[in-house]
């Protein structure tokens, strides 16, 4: 179980937890540890939205959220209800699988769910040639909060793959002390946060076509695309070490540039 800080197609682990796979325990305390850890932690001038796929969803974890102060963008699963909102006035319960169909998209207030209801803002999209539309619970008001952020989330599993198999091969550890393992992850997350850093430099000095720009998305809100990156910032920093290594210069530490996104996100997901 990691929180991952979303940076330049990637994520860094900012806190995890790691428990036998073989025993059994209770969800709900350890993500409420993981997410106070970080209480006070980010300024509040940042806005932040907390993305999390659909098997994560539970109302006491939007609530968790909310009360940090930051803004939930939680991806639920079609079943269930919803009651569209107009001031104090509910309407009629529909079904959440007839939000949207293909090529459509919503964004309203809601009362969502029959049993444990939410008052929130429901986001749904549906593009062409996906499986199911993206359903979304947020705390942010429709004009504020857009379904296309939530493309962001797919950068948490960059972040796995470089802690994984094209990265520094965890799936391959013999340690079987969580305590231990949670140490490994230190150290990991350490790294992984020095060879973005530094191929994010190596990135910003290549030509334009390779970094980031600021769109529009429909509702007229700025929401960041990047353009097709040829290496990733994790495999340009290690290029970058490399080569300074073989040519005998000390190794840097590059800064983190301020990214056009609509405010920090932090997403986190179980592995």
């Amino acid at each position: 179980m990691s929180l991952n800080v979303l940076y330049r197609g990637s994520g860094i682990p900012v806190a995890w937890k790691i428990v036998k796979a073989s025993q059994k325990h209770p969800w709900k305390p350890l993500w409420q540890d993981l997410l106070r850890r970080l209480s006070g932690v980010v300024p509040e001038s940042v806005r932040v939205w907390v993305l999390a796929d659909r098997g994560l969803y539970a109302c006491w974890l939007y609530e968790e959220i909310v009360a940090l102060g930051w803004h939930p963008l939680l991806r639920i699963n079609s079943q269930g209800y919803y009651q569209v909102r107009s001031g104090e006035t509910l309407a009629d319960w529909q079904p959440l699988e007839q939000v949207v169909r293909v090529g459509e998209s919503f964004s309203q207030p809601v009362r969502c769910f029959r049993q444990n209801p939410l008052d929130c803002t429901l986001l749904a999209r549906w593009d062409e040639d996906y499986k199911d539309p993206w359903l979304l619970l947020s705390d942010a008001s429709p004009q504020s909060a857009s379904a296309a952020f939530y493309g962001f989330r797919s950068w948490t599993e960059a972040a796995y793959r470089d802690l994984k198999s094209d990265g520094f091969n965890w799936q391959r550890t013999r340690l079987t002390h969580p305590h231990r393992a949670e140490c490994l992850w230190l150290a990991m997350s350490v790294a992984l946060l020095w060879l973005i850093t530094e191929g994010a430099c190596r990135e910003d000095s290549q030509k334009p076509s390779t970094s980031p720009r600021t769109d529009s998305d429909s509702t007229g809100l700025a929401a960041a695309t990047l353009r097709p990156r040829t290496l990733s910032c994790w495999r340009l920093g290690c290029i970058s070490f490399v080569v300074r290594l073989f040519q005998g210069l000390p190794l840097s530490w590059g800064r983190h540039r301020t990214s056009p996104y609509p405010g920090a996100s932090l997403a986190f997901d179980t592995s």
